[in-house]
């Protein structure tokens, strides 16, 4: 009896150290690991500006899929578009997408930031070229958000990942209404 208590109080022990191990560890890294997330999330805003410089990150509020907007400005300081910060949902739960948009609400490029999608389907949306397939849409043409709206090539490209294609689609053209509402002002 004493042998099983002593193996018990071992292994507890043992968990017990592990656990303030791993505490330890993480609170270490836990700002690296933010930083790093920080700041890919900076360069995935100036990716898509397009040359343009960006303001300040602001809240959205009330704008179903919109969370903040940056705005872009040329080299002249001349106000030319806006990134938006958006949320999109797909198989996997909710994307976070980056899209920049000129005053029209037409759609100049786009990113994911996060998504939770199937790796080798829903993960097709990070690979170069995907959002190519919604630049220029979203100011006198709608944004595609289904695959009748879509040319052979492009419908290759969102084949076997339709609610990953729809999500981002969708969040897309509520980024693109809401720059319309915005009536191409500050």
């Amino acid at each position: 009896m004493t042998e099983k208590i002593k193996t018990v109080l071992i292994v507890t022990i043992s968990f017990v150290v592990a656990c303030f191990l791993l505490a330890g560890l993480n609170a270490i890294t836990a700002p690296i690991v933010s930083a790093a997330a920080s700041s890919q999330e900076q360069a995935d805003y100036i990716g898509v500006a397009s040359g343009n410089s960006l303001g300040l990150k602001e809240a959205v509020e009330g704008v179903a899929s919109v969370n903040y907007r940056l705005e872009m400005k040329d080299v002249n300081g001349k106000h030319v578009g806006w990134v938006l910060d958006l949320t999109g949902s797909g198989f996997g739960g909710p994307m976070r997408i980056v899209a920049s948009y000129d005053l029209s609400g037409a759609i100049i490029a786009g990113t994911i930031l996060e998504n939770t999608e199937t790796p080798g389907i829903g993960t097709r949306s990070q690979e170069p070229g995907y959002f190519d397939m919604f630049t220029g849409t979203g100011g006198q043409v709608p944004v595609p958000v289904s695959a009748a709206r879509l040319s052979a090539g492009h419908v290759q490209t969102m084949s076997g990942a339709t609610i990953t294609f729809t999500g981002i689609a969708r969040a897309l053209a509520a980024g693109s209404d809401y720059i319309k509402s915005l009536g191409g002002t500050r």
